[in-house]
């Protein structure tokens, strides 16, 4: 009841403090074109409805270098009633779900609102207290725009630098405060990508203010088309990828259905694989394709007889040798689908080992892929931390000195090291067990 009282306030707090700064820059601070404040304010909707995710919580859009834009030719009212407006063009993802602004609560959508005033009335501000002024059509040529604008480069600079932190540290608070977690675990892992958008915003309100004042709306509107080209293009990229990804979900769920002691396990070996791969820093291309095969490492069971799958006593050695078979049946499986061509070896070596004693092929260290190194510590993590017929589960601690105990002859060291970091930094594991 505390953290919901708290939440109603903080969120009340910002729409009020949003809405006095929107009435105190309408009231005090003139629009020096009206025909420009109300071309950015269509342009700034139409950006806000072309938003492209590009996961994790992340994404890209270009309205904000718009409300710049009209900062630049129009003066702040004109930015701060724009930003404000280009909330009915947002476009987000909760949960997998689109929300768009007649599927949003009211109390979401004002808080919103009130944001994005609250953070561009910072930049604003300090664009003109630190000497910015507005471009107007005195300045006929590219050259003299520019020029003008390198005069402001610093106030800018530090204006658009502000209200990304400002931004930032109102939606992190919300998040903290509704989701009750730290403030700090929030913040931490969120501050690159905001600052990187500072180049976005910066750069591109600076040339669409140059193309709108020595050249006219027209060209602004034609400089956009390929953005919208590229959006379609990446969108459809995305959502193939999401596909792909769906499919592998139903075949990793297809493969918990035979064994019924596994239920989850291939969801959290592949947490645990992205967690390492993170540590490892490994690109964004290796990572997906380790998705992929920390899904499916274990498809191959499907051809396993779920008598054996789920015996309760010692496995015979016949048994043992069905069971052995899974990673190089899994590899047959999937080697025909193209998308997941890079993930084949991966899911036949999993269950191979740093020295070399591991099946199915009985391959070392300098023959093995690090994402195979990789699913081979998360998977047998996870199945020491989970119950068994046969024996009850590890604790974290245990587990990872079992790992530590057989680095360097069943698991990579570097590995092994990496999960134990990555476990300790995200809450899981309280203290190293070297």
């Amino acid at each position: 009841m505390a953290q919901k009282r708290a939440f109603q306030l903080y969120t009340a707090a910002v729409i009020v403090s949003g809405t006095v700064v929107l009435v105190l820059f309408a009231v005090f601070y003139p629009i020096h074109n009206i025909f420009s404040a109300v071309f950015f304010a269509i342009l700034a909707i139409v950006a806000e409805t072309q938003t492209v995710f590009i996961g994790n919580g992340k994404f890209i859009s270009v309205s904000s270098a718009v409300v710049t834009a009209t900062m630049l030719t129009s003066g702040p009212a004109a930015a701060v009633l724009i930003a404000v407006a280009c909330v009915l063009g947002s476009v987000s993802k909760v949960d997998g779900k689109t929300k768009y602004i007649f599927n949003t609560k009211i109390e979401i959508t004002l808080f919103n609102m009130s944001n994005y005033a609250l953070s561009f009335a910072v930049m604003c501000l300090i664009y003109f207290k630190f000497g910015g002024v507005i471009i107007g059509n005195s300045f006929s040529s590219l050259n003299q725009i520019f020029r003008q604008l390198n005069y402001s480069s610093i106030p800018l600079i530090i204006g658009v630098t502000l209200s990304v932190t400002c931004n930032l540290l109102i939606v992190a608070t919300f998040i903290a405060i509704k989701n009750r977690v730290n403030f700090f675990k929030v913040l931490v892992p969120n501050l690159a990508w905001p600052f990187t958008s500072i180049v976005i915003i910066g750069i591109l309100g600076v040339f669409l203010t140059a193309l709108y004042v020595a050249y006219g709306w027209f060209l602004v509107v034609l400089f956009f088309l390929p953005f919208m080209l590229a959006r379609y293009t990446f969108t459809t990229y995305k959502n193939l990828q999401q596909n792909y990804l769906q499919t592998v979900d139903s075949l990793a769920s297809a493969i918990e259905t035979k064994d019924v002691y596994t239920s989850g396990h291939s969801r959290r070996v592949e947490q645990y694989s992205e967690m390492i791969a993170g540590e490892l820093k490994l690109s964004v291309k290796r990572r997906e394709t380790l998705k992929y095969a920390a899904l499916l490492h274990d498809i191959g069971k499907i051809g396993i007889p779920e008598r054996i799958l789920n015996k309760h006593g010692k496995l015979d050695e016949s048994e043992w040798e069905y069971i052995k078979s899974h990673s190089e049946k899994g590899a047959h499986i999937i080697e025909d689908i193209e998308f997941l061509k890079d993930a084949v070896e991966i899911v036949r070596c999993h269950h191979e080992w740093y020295d070399g004693s591991g099946y199915p092929g009985g391959k070392s260290e300098k023959d093995l892929s690090m994402e195979a190194m990789i699913i081979c510590v998360a998977d047998s993590y996870d199945a020491m931390t989970s119950d068994r017929p046969y024996r009850e589960k590890f604790s974290d601690a245990q587990a990872m000195k079992e790992l530590h105990d057989k680095a360097g002859k069943q698991f990579s060291p570097q590995v092994v090291d990496a999960f134990e970091r990555a476990l300790i930094k995200n809450g899981e594991l309280t203290k190293t067990v070297g």
